[in-house]
């Protein structure tokens, strides 16, 4: 209404002489824009104060994979968490992000990534206000995730219910352990034991006015594992000496994998996870579990090699492509070959496909055919025996 008037003064103002009255209305008027400018300002920065920006560190734990293998034990799943960075010595965990949703009612209040601080510690300044959060997230952090309620149609669907991450477009075969927060609980600092910090499953709730500005965090694995152990035969050995310089592993049915990570906060302690994916039918890329210095083969230590694989019925057989150096008994190099072979898992009867958080071992022994016939070319490029 003021702006009204002013334009209908300045109409009329334009046919009298008083031409200066314009002026002064245009004055008016830029007075009126910039307090309004300045209160929406105020407003803005009056925002941003009511949060602190605090220093959030974030401590993840995550369990060991078994051995599920049938000719192997049988262990079950164990009741402590370790390090997540134990889990697997090629990952660079100094390059291993987490990341998070600090959520609260139906807002995602912070959303990004937390680096790697040392000390198996990770960190990231957090606007909080003194409330409850709850908090979701992922490592290693990767970009085709999304958050939301468990029905982000439904105004009554809240944060405090729970969650569904999701996952697009992923690799069927990577070398990250992709874990998700499956508990959680602040604390003054990581000092404290896992063991000794009464943690629980279900548990996302985080005071960010009481417990501290270090969080504890549970995780639990999207995909399963493939552990490949390979050795020589120890007569073989006597003839030519295998040097691995490179391993490759290709799923040749699935390509890639939408994941969908249902997160249900319970009180009993109970795993609150629940895993739904759809796979994409293809040949998927190579993935590179070791590439570097020669890696002599041993008749008795095995050479140990991990990859994660999406979980399924479709998904229980691979390609392996290795990359070696063959020696004579003289250390002399006869030359460089590549020999791939199809591993196809063999389950029990009571299961029929990959489970998340389960390793499957396959056992290697490079055993060439003939031994006898020192010409015959299986001495230069031996068997590969799938045990």
């Amino acid at each position: 209404m003021v702006l009204r008037i002013m334009i209908s003064i300045i109409g009329k103002a334009v046919k009298t002489k008083y031409r200066h009255i314009i002026n002064i209305m245009f004055g008016l008027v830029g007075v009126v824009l910039l307090g309004g400018c300045a209160a929406d300002s105020a407003d803005a920065s009056q925002q941003s104060v009511s949060r602190n920006q605090r220093d959030i560190y974030l401590s993840p734990y995550s369990q060991t994979y078994p051995d599920v293998t049938p000719v192997l034990s049988h262990r079950a799943l164990p009741d402590n968490y370790v390090v997540y960075d134990e889990l697997s010595p090629m990952m660079e965990i100094e390059n291993t992000k987490i990341h998070c949703f600090i959520t609260h009612s139906r807002n995602v209040d912070f959303q990004g990534d937390f680096i790697y601080n040392g000390s198996s510690s990770w960190f990231s300044k957090v606007p909080l206000d003194k409330d409850d959060y709850y908090v979701y997230g992922f490592m290693p952090s990767v970009e085709k995730a999304s958050v939301t309620t468990l029905d982000p149609n439904d105004a009554n669907s809240i944060y405090e219910q729970g969650a569904i991450i999701t996952f697009n477009n992923m690799d069927a075969v990577t070398t990250s352990d992709l874990c998700v927060i499956v508990g959680v609980k602040g604390a003054e600092g990581n000092e404290t034991a896992i063991a000794n910090m009464d943690m629980k499953l279900g548990n996302f709730k985080y005071n960010a006015d009481n417990e501290g500005d270090h969080i504890y965090l549970l995780m639990n694995h999207l995909y399963a594992a493939l552990q490949f152990r390979m050795t020589i035969d120890s007569e073989y050995r006597q003839l030519r000496k295998i040097k691995l310089t490179k391993l490759e592993l290709q799923s040749p049915n699935w390509e890639k994998v939408t994941v969908k990570a249902t997160l249900t906060p319970n009180e009993n302690g109970t795993l609150p996870l629940a895993i739904n994916q759809t796979p994409t039918t293809g040949v998927g890329a190579w993935k590179t579990l070791y590439s570097g210095s020669e890696k002599e083969l041993d008749p008795t230590t095995p050479q140990e090699f991990l990859a994660f694989v999406a979980p399924g019925v479709g998904n229980k057989t691979f390609k392996m492509r290795s990359t070696y150096n063959v020696y004579d008994r003289y250390d002399n190099l006869i030359g460089e070959r590549t020999a791939e072979n199809v591993l196809t898992l063999k389950f029990e009867e009571n299961k029929e496909a990959l489970a998340a958080g389960e390793k499957y071992t396959f056992n290697l022994t490079v055993n060439p055919t003939y031994l006898y016939v020192l010409s015959d070319p299986d001495l230069d490029n031996p068997t590969v025996v799938v045990n």
